[in-house]
């Protein structure tokens, strides 16, 4: 018998509706209290969100975590602790998954970018071949790695030039009234994402389902197909100078989502507006430089605006203008080329980029005709 948790059998018999697959739900499913004491909790949706991209990647999460898992044992009539799909995971960030690549049960640990470069370093250092081989290495191997999927992963170049663009004139609007974010952060950016979806809402808790159908699997759009919009949030630890203020502005504190602003460690004030510009160009650097293939173009200015001392980098005009030099140098055939994953392999891109590039094509040639 299989030990793949995706090969269990679910409760019901699916059915479908409007084209999408869905479970029947048993009709205490409102009112049970048992649901609220064993029901997914916020750290366990995250992964059950994450069930596609583990997947795909080789990994299955337990039953529980499945998109159309519902608990099982009221419509039994036994107390849920016998259900092993009531057994909640709470470690948080870290769970248990099947490997099928050699049929092993394995740990998956979700870490920030940002904080996790020192530690996977030495983790893979520990996990070398050389030294898995010393018997007296007791450190626990690390088998993988992986980036954590966006919900809309950027499909070509001017997906993520356009990204760029747009959380640069949202920190030129901001320093050109005086307000410097001081947090914009990925965790911190958020996007409108409405447009690449005709009659259907991604369901704000799991964006694969759909907000009408909750049981139903929402299909991904593609990313090109439309037009979305991107949002600062978090103003928390925003300065805005003062009216009137003559001189040069200078702030304290050292609250970050990112430790990797080197303004964290000054003993001393500093400039605020320096600082958006690290953190922007951080999460270029880790979102698009070190995530995709093919964004090389950007390479400089996200180098620039990373430079540890805060007056070596560009002010935001001069941002968005390189960032605006560098569209203007880049042909219709690089804006419209397909974005590879940094960890796919090089048959996995070519089998997908072969019938995008053939739908581009056709599209630019239909646009020359009409």
């Amino acid at each position: 018998m299989s030990k793949d948790p995706e090969t269990f059998p679910m409760p019901m018999d699916p059915f479908e509706s409007d084209g999408v697959l869905c479970y029947p739900l048993p009709s205490d499913l409102t009112w049970n209290p048992s649901y609220k004491m064993f029901g997914l909790r916020p750290s366990e949706s995250f992964w059950r969100e994450r069930v596609p991209f583990l997947r795909a990647a080789g990994y299955s999460l337990r039953r529980r975590y499945q998109p159309h898992w519902y608990p099982t044992w009221p419509s039994q009539g036994m107390e849920s602790i016998y259900f092993e799909d009531s057994w909640q995971n709470l470690t948080h960030m870290v769970i248990d998954a099947y490997r099928r690549e050699d049929a092993s049960l394995v740990a998956i640990k979700c870490r920030p970018s940002a904080s996790v470069e020192n530690e996977l370093a030495i983790h893979r250092f520990l996990s070398s071949n050389e030294l898995r081989q010393d018997p007296n290495n007791h450190c626990a191997p690390l088998l993988d790695v992986f980036h954590d999927p966006e919900a809309w992963p950027f499909e070509t170049v001017d997906n993520a030039l356009d990204f760029a663009r747009q959380t640069l004139e949202a920190i030129d609007f901001l320093h050109a009234h005086g307000v410097a974010h001081r947090d914009c952060s990925a965790s911190n950016i958020r996007v409108d994402a409405s447009e690449l979806y005709k009659d259907r809402w991604p369901h704000p808790v799991l964006p694969s389902m759909d907000y009408s159908h909750p049981w139903g699997e929402l299909p991904a759009p593609s990313r090109a197909s439309a037009p979305v919009r991107y949002f600062l949030i978090d103003f928390g630890e925003s300065t805005r100078v003062p009216d009137g203020y003559v001189g040069q502005f200078l702030v304290t504190g050292d609250r970050t989502i990112d430790p990797e602003l080197p303004e964290v460690y000054f003993d001393h004030p500093y400039d605020p507006f320096p600082v958006d510009i690290f953190l922007l160009g951080n999460v270029y650097k880790h979102s698009l430089l070190e995530s995709y293939l093919g964004l090389d173009m950007i390479r400089s200015l996200v180098e620039a605006m990373t430079r540890l001392n805060p007056s070596d980098r560009p002010d935001i005009r001069s941002a968005l203008a390189e960032l605006g030099a560098i569209y203007e140098q880049s042909s219709w055939i690089t804006l419209h080329s397909r974005l590879w994953r940094a960890e796919a392999s090089i048959i996995e891109s070519v089998a997908r980029d072969v019938p995008y590039v053939a739908s581009q094509t056709l599209g630019f040639a239909r646009s020359m005709l009409a």
